[in-house]
């Protein structure tokens, strides 16, 4: 469930579906042991709905929200080592099929055993997260929830919430064409993850079904996260190298290429949406 109904009390809907999302996620963590990939991977989306949710009801109480916005991007963090390995090995094998150098490919082969040996050597973080801890703040985090989420707030205030989302979202889409500057894309693929969460949550607020804008705010979504993903490779592969090597300059050539194509995409797609 993350659709509010506008037929009832807002405060009501929202504070139903944060208990959801919690609950939900308590639920994931295992009595005993270390988190799974997949629960990591669950758990990092519950919260950055729960952040695209909190930005969306600002307007209601400025510090309270923000204080949540913090909290979920905290325990968003907390799990994202482990994640960001992961997708770098992925990223790696994928650049592999890109190729047709044998040396580019060899040399990727290696960063990619690398890569495999520093997740054997050093545990990643979320693996070794107390379980009891994160836990305790999920837990205190649906307590928060329970006093922020009280009162009489208007549909209204939720559609003004969301029209300054896409506001943002729209000024970077108009600015990144000539601007290319790499926080510039970071922000702009939180805001289009918050458009597209906040367009879920709104759904039954519009007097159309919005499953095509929802389905190009995904597409763009991924997109751009594809596009981050490949940033951070390239930021990655001078710590993966023992000695700068001549071929690392043609991975990152290559990385730069994929990107430009990317990024030409997730603009065009960008223009239809905003």
């Amino acid at each position: 469930m993350f659709t509010l109904r506008p037929d009832q009390p807002v405060a009501h809907e929202l504070l139903l579906i944060v208990r959801d999302r919690l609950d939900s996620a308590i639920d994931l963590l295992p009595i005993e042991g270390s988190l799974s990939p997949e629960v990591i991977h669950q758990l990092r989306k519950r919260f950055k709905r729960l952040r695209a949710l909190f930005r969306l009801v600002h307007g209601f109480d400025e510090a309270a929200a923000s204080q949540e916005l913090i909290r979920y991007r905290d325990l968003g963090r907390d799990l994202s080592f482990s994640r960001d390995r992961d997708v770098m090995e992925q990223s790696l094998i994928k650049l592999q099929f890109l190729t047709d150098d044998a040396d580019v490919i060899s040399r990727l082969e290696l960063l990619h055993r690398r890569v495999e040996r520093q997740k054997l050597d050093s545990p990643a973080t979320a693996a070794t997260v107390k379980l009891e801890d994160l836990r305790g703040r999920l837990l205190e985090a649906r307590a928060a929830a329970e006093q922020i989420l009280r009162g009489e707030y208007s549909n209204r205030q939720l559609v003004d919430g969301y029209l300054h989302t896409y506001s943002k979202s729209r000024k970077l889409c108009r600015l990144l064409p000539d601007s290319r500057v790499q926080e510039d894309w970071h922000d702009w693929r939180k805001r289009v993850k918050d458009d597209w969460y906040q367009t879920q949550l709104l759904t039954l607020f519009r007097k159309d079904r919005p499953k095509k804008r929802l389905k190009k705010l995904r597409q763009l979504a991924d997109s751009l996260g594809c596009d981050h993903d490949l940033q951070n490779l390239s930021d990655m592969i001078e710590t993966l190298t023992v000695r700068p090597h001549p071929l690392d300059e043609e991975i990152l050539s290559l990385l730069d290429r994929q990107r430009f194509d990317l990024q030409n995409q997730c603009l065009s797609l960008g223009q239809k949406l905003y």
